[in-house]
């Protein structure tokens, strides 16, 4: 088998993560395997798209309105509409239902060339795995893959609260997630969310099951020997979402604000501009030591990481996702100043394992955690990244591309 069909969510010039993770395997199935991979992807305008410079890679892309993919109405008559919608469920707007639409025939005329040995679908969003039953019903002679980089159902899910519509929308849930394993051959879960498909409804898909990691552990060679806090204040640098306070970066701020008044810094967010406001205020407290920017092109941030001291990882709150970003920041080999809000924060066994990280907890005071930060800034570290790959090999794009060589019958290249 030479070629496979990677379906994602969208793959702009300002990539989600899952669509970086698509370019990284994608690159190592062609190099370890052979194996050409297509990525299809219906979400982002043609303005806001961009080619892969990948080798053995090519993008296509569902002809689709990005305005189309939104969530119309607003308040009751939103709530009203998804009611209404039920059989579309999760997709509860007619927007999203006529991209739905339009990408599940895209996949269908892709299909009609007979070239595919294999299709990936990769969760998150939800139209991709979705399209699962009609790949098995379409196309049997080719592998239907399921590589889950989110989970598909979580803890925080099944603690939403009572009432009437949050337990429907949990058993709906359910039902889709198990439409979803039992018609995919394989599927590709992330070693963090191990203990959760470890429950006993997930027991009838325990021989189809395979666990990799977030595949985004790669020496970026653009940092790799730069120096780390040789010379001026110790830079900082933050780029990624918030989501809307899912990650939140408040008490980071008032700890910079004390850091602040015993030495210099530079502390550079490229942000969604959720926490403007906040940025904002930190950056008066702190004399302009704390600024905000707009997001930027991955590889525009992979250059501003080379000149940074401190890389920050923001982790999830109340979750049981770790951000892929992590594995990204210790790919630099730099210092990591991670902050949770949880004690259980899904991303600190990772980072028990990292020799210079940081963690910041919500639930220290400021002055003292100011304190402990001044000293990790001073404190002397190198990070031996041929290790690393070694520690953490399930997150290297290798790993998880022989993973699904494996389930396509393939080995690695001689």
């Amino acid at each position: 088998m030479e070629r496979i069909l990677i379906l994602l969510g969208s793959y702009g010039v300002i990539p989600d993560a899952i669509a970086v993770c698509a370019d990284r395997v994608a690159a190592a199935l062609f190099e370890e395997a052979g194996i050409s991979s297509d990525l299809l992807y219906f979400r982002g305008g043609a303005v806001l798209s961009r080619e892969s410079a990948c080798p053995g890679v090519r993008v296509m892309r569902t002809v689709v309105n990005a305005q189309e993919r939104g969530q119309s109405g607003a308040g009751f008559l939103k709530k009203l509409a998804g009611l209404f919608l039920l059989p579309w469920f999760p997709l509860r707007s007619p927007d999203r239902i006529r991209a739905y639409r339009h990408f599940r025939s895209a996949v269908k005329r892709a299909l009609s060339a007979k070239r595919y040995g294999a299709v990936v679908c990769a969760f998150h969003p939800y139209e991709t795995a979705m399209l699962l039953p009609m790949l098995r019903r379409r196309a049997p002679g080719v592998r239907r893959i399921l590589w889950c980089l989110d989970p598909t159902s979580y803890e925080g899910m099944e603690q939403r609260g009572p009432g009437f519509m949050h337990g429907l929308y949990r058993r709906l849930y359910l039902r889709r997630e198990k439409q979803y394993f039992a018609a995919a051959d394989d599927v590709l879960l992330m070693e963090c969310s191990r203990s959760h498909y470890a429950r006993p409804r997930y027991d009838r898909f325990r021989s189809r099951m395979r666990f990799s990691d977030l595949p985004l552990l790669t020496p970026c060679a653009e940092t790799e020997g730069a120096e780390t806090g040789a010379r001026g204040p110790v830079r900082l640098l933050y780029a990624g979402r918030f989501y809307g306070g899912n990650r939140n970066p408040r008490h980071l701020c008032r700890t910079l604000a004390c850091l602040a008044k015993a030495r210099p810094f530079a502390a550079d967010f490229y942000t969604d501009g959720s926490e403007d406001a906040g940025l904002a205020a930190c950056a008066a407290e702190t004399g302009g030591m704390v600024r905000a920017h707009g997001l930027r092109p991955h590889a525009q941030i992979v250059r501003r990481m080379a000149a940074a001291d401190v890389l920050v990882n923001f982790g999830n709150r109340g979750q049981e996702i770790v951000p892929s970003k992590l594995f990204e920041l210790m790919g630099a080999g730099k210092k990591i100043l991670h902050c949770c809000a949880e004690e259980n924060d899904a991303c600190l066994p990772y980072l028990a394992r990292y020799p210079a990280a940081f963690v910041l907890l919500e639930s220290e005071a400021p002055e003292t955690a100011a304190e402990r930060l001044s000293a990790f800034f001073d404190a002397p570290v190198k990070v031996d990244l041929q290790g690393l790959l070694q520690e953490f090999e399930k997150n290297t794009p290798e790993y998880t591309a022989g993973l699904i060589a494996s389930c396509c019958g393939a080995g690695r290249r001689a």
